[in-house]
């Protein structure tokens, strides 16, 4: 069966406080309903509205909250001295791997982003995901340089694959044996199995992670038709969610019992009329 880690939104206050026992809540309910692990302090937690310490005290809550499942850590930060000493933290806090992206914001060249990777899973020896996501990053890499990166270091042992280019997915596929790719497009997750991939990291699975679970037991039975069927019906809530996914999912972990309050400023939350719509969609396309 393919693995579903949920990348973990972050509940607040209404002063824009970390709810640190909320954001517990839902990570324990999330593996209670079959999620195989928590990914944490990620984009999905709005991991660059956080200070680093509250990173870690958010991932503290997450492991005590996990039970002994498996809690990857998002690590990253502008530069490798900052990552490295937020992943030896995260380490120390009980994190079963970690994860970053690429350095961001200045233009880096291939062999320093390939560096920067290969120190940081030097620093602590545990499993490290790469996270390929050009179009937050501004980084595209070819096939053979995700391969060098990823093969390049025994404990650098999959890569979360945030991009609809799946072509590039199946060749990276074929360079990288022995290692994972976990989908990150979640409107491409039936896609992304079709190529190889081997589970899926999304930030709807927050609030649809049953969509996902039965997308993955579908197509695994070799049902593509089913597996189809449920896939729209997810495309259907993340369509509806716009370019406010934290705001729509938000408002319909709130309707399923959570109190997640509004994400940090900048983003704004959803009007009372777009919160009904979000929840009426989302209940119109339940599985």
């Amino acid at each position: 069966m393919k693995k579903l880690f949920v990348p973990l939104m972050t509940a607040f206050d209404e002063d824009e406080n970390v709810n640190y026992g909320e954001t517990a809540k839902l990570a324990a309910s999330l593996l209670k309903e079959g999620a195989d692990g928590i990914y944490a302090i990620g984009s999905s937690s709005e991991c660059y509205h956080l200070s680093e310490d509250e990173r870690i005290e958010l991932l503290k809550a997450v492991v005590d909250a996990a039970e002994g499942a498996s809690v990857i850590a998002h690590v990253g930060c502008i530069g490798t001295r900052r990552t490295i000493a937020l992943a030896e933290r995260a380490a120390k806090a009980g994190a079963t791997g970690i994860s970053s992206v690429p350095p961001f914001y200045f233009h880096y060249t291939f062999a320093s982003v390939k560096q920067f990777y290969w120190d940081l899973a030097d620093a602590t020896g545990l499993p490290l995901m790469i996270y390929y996501h050009p179009y937050n990053t501004g980084l595209s890499l070819s096939a053979d340089e995700i391969a060098e990166i990823i093969n390049g270091r025994k404990n650098i042992d999959s890569i979360k694959f945030t991009d609809g280019d799946f072509y590039l997915m199946e060749q990276v596929r074929q360079r990288t044996p022995g290692k994972h790719i976990m989908s990150g497009k979640d409107q491409c997750f039936l896609s992304a199995l079709a190529v190889g991939a081997d589970g899926a990291i999304g930030t709807t699975q927050n609030f649809a992670l049953g969509h996902f679970r039965k997308i993955a037991e579908y197509a695994e039975k070799g049902d593509l038709a089913r597996a189809a069927a449920v896939q729209g019906k997810l495309n259907n809530i993340i369509a509806a969610c716009g370019s406010n996914i934290f705001g729509a999912g938000k408002a319909i972990l709130d309707h399923k019992g959570f109190c997640m309050g509004n994400g940090r400023r900048p983003f704004l939350p959803l009007s009372n009329e777009g919160r009904r719509r979000m929840i009426e969609i989302y209940e119109q396309n339940l599985i």
